[in-house]
């Protein structure tokens, strides 16, 4: 199941992969001219393919040589992250929005934030899988048992890499696109949502308030003595927005030119979505004192999962992606041209946790890399330090102002295609493990032996 006009991006391995053998054999009528729109159809391997459309050997991209950053003051004691549902980037950025969202303004203002930060897809495990295993969007939801056997570094791996447990708590459902399942499979020794949160916790058909969920969240780990990395996703911001009046408290006065900045078809419906959000930042504002107060060296992480849609004229997958605890991080780097998607957050995080020297595998990069020629993907953004591109190479939104004498920019279209192709391999058991040992063993030269192994 993939978008056929992408399927020019990537002629040979791409449109293998997702019509499978069958289907690219019997060469079906219409798909020759979506394979000429990508160039001359030629004999040619797989790894050669990838090679050329990555611009570098398969190995040397898959690997990422870790480099601490200097704005680090230390290692983080715990990593918190907070993976926020339907959370829109203005809600942590926008000014006239403050009165809303008063406590993620703070953390953005006081911690390191990345203004450009783009989601791997309007789907919530999309983002999850993309943001633990560090690839791209995917199609479908691999199955857990293909996620186990997965030879990528993930984030929950990469923490346990540095001694760090790795537990995982969501306010909604474990069933939910198997993400219970898929994230214990990618490394989290510990997976627990609904229906296995305390029985006193009553949900609604989407989950847990943000309130109940924190208060059991804190009495889980309030005795955490080893490092650890726990990732929190909570559902306030989501349908269908029925926190108690009581519980909402004061986040039921809103002002009304804020509320008119929501979708809605009455003032009542604009009112009631702007309340939650105001009460879910509430809600994470306490969590966030009370673990402060308790690990006063803990890294704090905030990223959306994908914006909700409910505020005019937003894009809906540019998400906040904040780190926080000026203890940890020195907050006045200059974060102008950083940029970058869910699946950069395990070599993000990996910097902050690994040593020097160390390496890991991915298809992400750090977030403040500014490579030229490093891409990234999220959903139907192609991201590159200039800017947002479309899947026709045409400049959407660009990063830093152009000055006229600057050549017109560029994103390369093959790389893009070819890491949607690795991403979809990787998690769906299509890649032969073979080309990741190599790269683990770094054989980076015994191209015609990987070219013979890979599907």
């Amino acid at each position: 199941p993939y978008e056929p006009a992408k399927w020019a991006a990537a002629p040979v391995f791409q449109t293998a992969v997702f019509t499978g053998e069958q289907l690219f054999r019997k060469r079906p009528s219409g798909l020759k001219g979506f394979l000429e729109k990508g160039g001359p159809i030629e004999e040619e391997t797989v790894a050669e393919e990838l090679a050329c459309r990555l611009g570098e050997p398969i190995a040397s991209f898959l690997r990422v040589q870790i480099e601490t950053p200097t704005w680090l003051k230390r290692r983080p004691s715990h990593i918190f992250l907070f993976v926020m549902e339907s959370k829109d980037a203005a809600f942590a950025f926008d000014p006239s929005l403050r009165s809303l969202t008063p406590r993620l303004q703070e953390f953005a203002e006081t911690g390191i934030s990345v203004a450009h930060f783009y989601a791997a897809s309007s789907a919530t495990v999309d983002a999850i899988q993309s943001g633990q295993a560090g690839v791209g969007r995917q199609a479908n939801y691999p199955h857990s048992r293909v996620l186990a056997r997965l030879k990528l570094d993930t984030l929950p791996g990469i923490a346990k890499r540095a001694n760090y447990s790795a537990h995982f708590y969501a306010a909604s459902y474990r069933q939910f696109g198997n993400k219970g399942d898929s994230s214990e499979a990618l490394g989290y020794d510990t997976f627990v949502g609904l229906p296995d949160l305390h029985p006193e916790l009553a949900g609604n058909e989407w989950g847990v308030h943000d309130g109940p969920f924190f208060d059991w969240v804190l009495n889980k780990v309030e005795k955490a003595t080893t490092p650890q990395l726990l990732t929190l996703l909570n559902v306030s911001y989501h349908p269908p927005y029925n926190v108690p009046r009581e519980e909402l408290g004061s986040a039921s006065h809103i002002e009304k030119e804020i509320s008119d900045r929501f979708f809605g078809k009455t003032e009542e419906e604009r009112m009631r979505y702007a309340s939650h959000v105001k009460y879910a930042d509430r809600e994470i504002g306490e969590a966030v004192d009370s673990l402060r107060d308790r690990f006063q060296n803990a890294l704090f992480v905030f990223v959306g999962d994908h914006g909700g849609a409910k505020l005019r004229g937003e894009d809906n997958n540019h998400v906040p992606f904040i780190l926080w605890n000026d203890r940890i991080v020195d907050s006045r780097v200059d974060t102008t041209g950083w940029f970058g998607s869910h699946m950069d957050l395990p070599a993000t995080l990996a910097s902050l946790l690994l040593s020097d020297g160390d390496q890991i595998l991915t298809l992400g990069r750090p977030v403040w890399l500014q490579d030229e020629n490093r891409v990234s993907l999220a959903g139907g953004n192609n991201l590159n330090p200039r800017g947002i591109w479309d899947e026709e190479g045409v400049l959407q939104t660009p990063f830093r102002d152009l000055s006229a004498s600057t050549p017109a920019p560029q994103i390369n279209l093959r790389k893009v295609s070819a890491i949607h192709s690795l991403s979809w391999g990787f998690l769906n058991d299509e890649v032969s493990l073979l080309s990741l040992e190599l790269a683990l063993e770094g054989h980076s030269k015994k191209d015609s032996r990987l070219a013979a192994q890979l599907p």
